[in-house]
Protein backbone atom coordinates (compact mmCIF):
# COMPACT_ATOMS: atom_id res chain seq x y z
CA UNK A 1 0.00 0.00 0.00
CA UNK A 2 0.97 3.31 -0.70
CA UNK A 3 -0.78 7.11 -0.99
CA UNK A 4 0.48 9.77 -3.51
CA UNK A 5 0.39 13.83 -3.33
CA UNK A 6 -1.02 13.73 -6.64
CA UNK A 7 -4.19 11.87 -7.69
CA UNK A 8 -3.72 8.07 -7.92
CA UNK A 9 -5.05 8.46 -11.95
CA UNK A 10 -2.02 11.05 -12.53
CA UNK A 11 0.52 8.22 -10.79
CA UNK A 12 -1.06 5.16 -12.74
CA UNK A 13 -1.57 6.18 -16.26
CA UNK A 14 1.39 7.71 -16.75
CA UNK A 15 3.48 6.62 -20.08
CA UNK A 16 4.89 3.32 -19.37
CA UNK A 17 7.39 4.23 -22.09
CA UNK A 18 8.97 6.22 -19.85
CA UNK A 19 9.90 3.71 -17.61
CA UNK A 20 10.38 0.34 -19.96
CA UNK A 21 8.16 -1.70 -17.87
CA UNK A 22 4.66 -2.21 -16.66
CA UNK A 23 3.71 0.90 -14.05
CA UNK A 24 2.54 -1.88 -10.99
CA UNK A 25 5.44 -3.84 -11.29
CA UNK A 26 7.76 -0.16 -11.08
CA UNK A 27 5.70 0.89 -8.14
CA UNK A 28 6.34 -2.09 -6.36
CA UNK A 29 9.55 -2.33 -7.12
CA UNK A 30 10.46 1.38 -5.79
CA UNK A 31 8.19 0.05 -2.42
CA UNK A 32 10.03 -2.58 -2.50
CA UNK A 33 13.78 -1.38 -2.95
CA UNK A 34 13.32 1.02 -0.37
CA UNK A 35 11.77 -1.15 2.32
CA UNK A 36 15.24 -3.19 1.83
CA UNK A 37 17.07 -0.44 2.02
CA UNK A 38 15.22 0.42 5.29
CA UNK A 39 14.00 3.35 4.67
CA UNK A 40 10.42 2.83 5.73
CA UNK A 41 8.82 -0.67 6.14
CA UNK A 42 6.59 -2.83 3.93
CA UNK A 43 2.92 -2.46 4.50
CA UNK A 44 0.77 -4.70 3.00
CA UNK A 45 -2.98 -4.51 2.73
CA UNK A 46 -2.80 -6.94 5.90
CA UNK A 47 -0.37 -5.47 7.54
CA UNK A 48 -2.62 -2.42 7.42
CA UNK A 49 -5.45 -3.58 8.64
CA UNK A 50 -4.06 -5.67 11.45
CA UNK A 51 -2.46 -2.25 12.72
CA UNK A 52 -6.12 -0.95 11.89
CA UNK A 53 -8.10 -2.78 13.89
CA UNK A 54 -5.82 -3.28 16.91
CA UNK A 55 -5.47 -1.07 19.82
CA UNK A 56 -2.20 0.81 20.59
CA UNK A 57 -0.16 1.72 17.31
CA UNK A 58 -1.23 3.42 14.47
CA UNK A 59 -0.17 2.84 10.68
CA UNK A 60 2.49 4.58 8.32
CA UNK A 61 2.89 4.89 4.47
CA UNK A 62 4.79 5.70 1.78
CA UNK A 63 4.11 9.04 0.05
CA UNK A 64 4.80 9.20 -3.91
CA UNK A 65 5.21 12.11 -5.81
CA UNK A 66 5.79 12.82 -9.03
CA UNK A 67 9.49 14.53 -10.15
CA UNK A 68 10.04 17.10 -12.79
CA UNK A 69 10.33 13.80 -15.83
CA UNK A 70 7.08 12.76 -14.07
CA UNK A 71 8.84 9.55 -13.22
CA UNK A 72 7.50 8.62 -9.41
CA UNK A 73 9.38 8.58 -6.15
CA UNK A 74 8.80 7.96 -3.36
CA UNK A 75 9.30 11.78 -1.32
CA UNK A 76 7.85 11.35 2.19
CA UNK A 77 6.03 8.58 5.25
CA UNK A 78 2.27 9.84 5.72
CA UNK A 79 1.38 9.28 9.19
CA UNK A 80 -2.24 7.83 9.99
CA UNK A 81 -4.94 8.16 12.10
CA UNK A 82 -7.36 5.08 11.59
CA UNK A 83 -7.81 5.51 7.58
CA UNK A 84 -7.23 9.51 7.52
CA UNK A 85 -3.60 10.56 6.31
CA UNK A 86 -2.97 13.25 8.99
CA UNK A 87 0.82 14.48 8.77
CA UNK A 88 4.06 13.50 7.36
CA UNK A 89 7.78 12.42 8.27
CA UNK A 90 10.70 13.26 5.75
CA UNK A 91 13.05 10.58 5.23
CA UNK A 92 15.07 11.54 7.55
CA UNK A 93 12.72 11.08 10.38
CA UNK A 94 11.59 7.59 8.61
CA UNK A 95 15.02 6.23 9.49
CA UNK A 96 14.23 7.07 13.48
CA UNK A 97 10.69 5.83 13.25
CA UNK A 98 12.38 2.41 11.85
CA UNK A 99 15.27 2.20 15.02
CA UNK A 100 12.53 2.17 17.19
CA UNK A 101 10.19 -0.15 15.83
CA UNK A 102 12.59 -2.29 13.63
CA UNK A 103 15.42 -4.00 13.02
CA UNK A 104 18.17 -1.36 10.98
CA UNK A 105 21.11 -2.94 8.82
CA UNK A 106 23.34 -1.43 6.43
CA UNK A 107 21.44 1.91 6.40
CA UNK A 108 22.81 5.57 5.26
CA UNK A 109 22.46 8.06 8.22
CA UNK A 110 23.53 11.95 8.13
CA UNK A 111 24.20 13.92 10.47
CA UNK A 112 25.21 17.40 11.37
CA UNK A 113 26.94 17.97 14.65
CA UNK A 114 28.23 21.10 16.61
CA UNK A 115 31.90 21.90 15.54
CA UNK A 116 32.99 23.40 18.70
CA UNK A 117 33.50 20.17 20.75
CA UNK A 118 36.13 18.67 18.08
CA UNK A 119 37.74 22.24 17.78
CA UNK A 120 41.53 21.27 19.19
CA UNK A 121 41.16 18.20 16.70
CA UNK A 122 40.33 19.43 13.35
CA UNK A 123 43.67 18.69 10.44
CA UNK A 124 45.38 21.98 9.32
CA UNK A 125 43.95 23.43 6.62
CA UNK A 126 44.59 26.54 4.31
CA UNK A 127 41.98 29.28 4.21
CA UNK A 128 39.60 27.06 5.83
CA UNK A 129 36.14 28.50 6.73
CA UNK A 130 35.03 29.19 9.76
CA UNK A 131 32.43 26.10 9.89
CA UNK A 132 29.73 25.72 12.76
CA UNK A 133 28.65 22.21 11.95
CA UNK A 134 29.99 19.07 11.60
CA UNK A 135 28.57 17.10 8.62
CA UNK A 136 28.81 13.15 9.21
CA UNK A 137 27.77 10.67 6.89
CA UNK A 138 27.55 6.86 8.42
CA UNK A 139 26.21 3.67 7.61
CA UNK A 140 23.92 1.93 10.46
CA UNK A 141 25.57 -1.74 10.44
CA UNK A 142 22.65 -2.40 13.19
CA UNK A 143 20.55 -0.77 14.84
CA UNK A 144 17.60 -1.80 17.37
CA UNK A 145 15.55 -0.72 20.26
CA UNK A 146 13.83 -1.85 23.57
CA UNK A 147 10.80 -0.29 25.10
CA UNK A 148 9.36 -1.11 28.83
CA UNK A 149 7.07 0.44 30.68
CA UNK A 150 8.42 2.34 33.75
CA UNK A 151 5.74 4.00 35.74
CA UNK A 152 2.08 2.72 34.40
CA UNK A 153 0.09 5.44 36.40
CA UNK A 154 2.37 8.29 35.08
CA UNK A 155 2.82 6.86 31.45
CA UNK A 156 6.90 6.73 32.14
CA UNK A 157 8.23 4.56 28.63
CA UNK A 158 12.23 3.94 28.28
CA UNK A 159 13.32 3.39 24.95
CA UNK A 160 16.64 2.11 24.81
CA UNK A 161 17.63 2.15 21.43
CA UNK A 162 21.53 0.56 20.24
CA UNK A 163 23.34 1.45 17.20
CA UNK A 164 26.52 0.50 15.50
CA UNK A 165 27.91 3.13 13.15
CA UNK A 166 30.72 2.64 10.86
CA UNK A 167 32.13 5.91 9.79
CA UNK A 168 31.60 6.71 5.82
CA UNK A 169 33.15 10.68 5.66
CA UNK A 170 33.20 14.18 7.36
CA UNK A 171 33.53 17.25 5.96
CA UNK A 172 35.35 19.22 8.77
CA UNK A 173 38.31 16.93 8.97
CA UNK A 174 38.09 16.32 12.49
CA UNK A 175 41.16 14.05 12.89
CA UNK A 176 39.57 10.61 14.70
CA UNK A 177 43.00 9.01 15.64
CA UNK A 178 42.66 8.32 19.61
CA UNK A 179 39.90 7.40 21.84
CA UNK A 180 39.12 11.22 22.93
CA UNK A 181 37.90 12.00 20.35
CA UNK A 182 35.64 8.62 19.50
CA UNK A 183 34.16 9.38 22.87
CA UNK A 184 33.73 12.93 22.19
CA UNK A 185 32.06 12.18 18.53
CA UNK A 186 30.20 9.37 20.31
CA UNK A 187 28.67 11.93 23.00
CA UNK A 188 27.83 14.19 20.55
CA UNK A 189 25.81 11.78 18.32
CA UNK A 190 23.95 10.71 21.67
CA UNK A 191 22.97 13.93 22.09
CA UNK A 192 21.73 14.49 18.46
CA UNK A 193 19.94 11.56 18.39
CA UNK A 194 17.92 11.56 21.75
CA UNK A 195 17.01 15.38 20.22
CA UNK A 196 15.93 13.74 16.91
CA UNK A 197 14.54 10.82 18.90
CA UNK A 198 12.40 13.23 21.34
CA UNK A 199 11.10 15.23 18.26
CA UNK A 200 10.11 12.92 16.64
CA UNK A 201 7.68 11.72 19.42
CA UNK A 202 6.66 15.24 20.31
CA UNK A 203 5.39 15.63 16.56
CA UNK A 204 3.03 12.50 16.60
CA UNK A 205 1.64 13.52 20.39
CA UNK A 206 0.91 16.74 18.88
CA UNK A 207 -1.05 14.44 15.80
CA UNK A 208 -2.93 11.48 18.45
CA UNK A 209 -0.59 9.32 16.38
CA UNK A 210 1.20 6.30 17.46
CA UNK A 211 3.37 4.68 15.10
CA UNK A 212 5.33 3.20 17.45
CA UNK A 213 3.20 0.71 19.55
CA UNK A 214 3.80 2.26 23.18
CA UNK A 215 0.35 1.66 23.43
CA UNK A 216 0.14 -2.17 22.56
CA UNK A 217 3.20 -1.72 25.70
CA UNK A 218 0.85 0.04 27.88
CA UNK A 219 -2.61 -2.71 26.94
CA UNK A 220 0.10 -5.38 27.46
CA UNK A 221 0.56 -3.72 31.52
CA UNK A 222 -2.80 -3.30 32.04
CA UNK A 223 -4.63 -6.67 31.48
CA UNK A 224 -7.29 -5.66 33.86
CA UNK A 225 -8.52 -2.72 32.25
CA UNK A 226 -9.42 -3.04 28.02
CA UNK A 227 -8.20 -0.07 26.19
CA UNK A 228 -10.13 1.76 24.02
CA UNK A 229 -8.71 3.52 21.10
CA UNK A 230 -10.16 7.08 22.12
CA UNK A 231 -8.88 6.54 25.50
CA UNK A 232 -5.49 6.11 24.17
CA UNK A 233 -5.69 9.15 21.60
CA UNK A 234 -6.13 10.72 24.91
CA UNK A 235 -3.45 9.11 26.90
CA UNK A 236 -0.84 9.26 24.23
CA UNK A 237 0.34 12.92 24.20
CA UNK A 238 0.83 12.88 27.92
Amino acid sequence: LAVSNTTAKEILTMSEEQISMNIGQFLHGIIDNNATDHTFPKITLQDFLRVYYDVGQDNVLPIFELEEDNIPKISKIGLFKDDQLVGELSIQEATFLNLLTYTVKQKLLELSLPIEPFKNHLEKRENRNPEENLHINFIIEKGKSKTKLIDKERLVFETEVNVELYLLEQDAGVLVNDGHVIQLLEEEIKKKLTTEFENLLAKTQELQVDPFGYGIIYRINERDHNLTRKEWRKKYPE
